[in-house]
C-alpha cells in the first residue's frame, strides 16, 4: 500500500506549479511534502518491496544492513525536531498527525527488522559456536564447543534455531500484518495535504 501512495504523491507533488510573486515561494507543507513526506515514503516503500520477500531463516546480512540503513535515513527525516514547523496551526496538527503515522509504520518495520536481525544473529552464532576451537583464528579457542556447542546444533548439523523456523515465521508475519494495518492509516492523513498542493 506505501508503494501505491508513494507514487500517487510524487506524482502530484512533482506537476504542481507555484504561484510567482517577485520572486517563487512554496509554501511549508508542500515543501515538507516534497522534501521529508516523499521521501520518506519512498524509503517505506523500499522497506515493504524487501521485507516482503524475507522470511527469519532465510535472510541474508547484506539484506539486514541494506534494511537497516534504510530505516535509519527514514527514521531521520521522521525526526520531529526537523520534520516540519509552521506558524499555521492547522498546516502544523495534520503535518504532525502525518509524521506519527509514518513513524508508526517505520517503527513496525523496525520490529519486524528485528527479527530478522536477531534470527540470523543467533543462527551465526550457533553454527560458529559448533565448529569448534580454532574457527575464530590461529590461538583462539572458544570455550563454547563441547557440551554447549552440541546443544547448539541438532543431529543433522543444523544450528538449533532451525526447528523454531515456524514460530519464528508467524512472528515476522504477525509484525508484518501490523504495518499492512498501520499502513492504512496514512492515506487519511496525507490525501488533504495532497489536496493543498495541487
Amino acid at each position: 500500500m506505501v508503494v501505491s501512495l508513494a507514487f500517487a504523491l510524487l506524482t502530484a507533488v512533482s506537476t504542481v506549479s507555484l504561484p510567482t510573486i517577485i520572486t517563487t515561494y512554496a509554501s511549508p507543507l508542500c515543501t515538507a511534502l516534497r522534501q521529508k513526506v516523499a521521501p520518506a515514503l519512498a524509503g517505506l516503500a523500499i522497506e515493504d518491496h524487501v521485507m516482503a520477500r524475507q522470511r527469519p531463516l532465510g535472510t541474508s546480512g547484506a539484506t539486514i544492513m541494506h534494511l537497516a540503513q534504510n530505516w535509519i535515513a527514514v527514521n531521520q527525516l521522521l525526526d520531529p525536531g526537523s520534520f516540519f514547523h509552521s506558524t499555521n496551526a492547522a498546516d502544523a496538527a495534520s503535518m504532525e498527525a502525518l509524521r506519527l503515522r509514518l513513524q508508526a509504520v517505520n517503527d513496525d518495520e523496525n520490529a519486524s527488522l528485528n527479527v530478522l536481525s536477531g534470527s540470523y544473529d543467533t543462527y551465526q552464532f550457533e553454527y560458529l559456536a559448533a565448529e569448534g576451537p580454532g574457527v575464530l583464528g590461529p590461538g583462539v579457542d572458544p570455550t563454547v564447543n563441547g557440551a554447549l556447542g552440541a546443544e547448539l546444533m541438532q543431529a543433522d548439523g543444523t544450528p538449533a534455531i532451525a526447528q523454531w523456523a515456524g514460530p519464528l515465521d508467524r512472528e515476522y508475519l504477525k509484525r508484518q500484518a501490523k504495518t499492512a494495518q498501520d499502513e492504512a492509516q496514512v492515506l487519511p492523513a496525507l490525501a488533504p495535504i495532497i489536496a493543498q498542493c495541487k
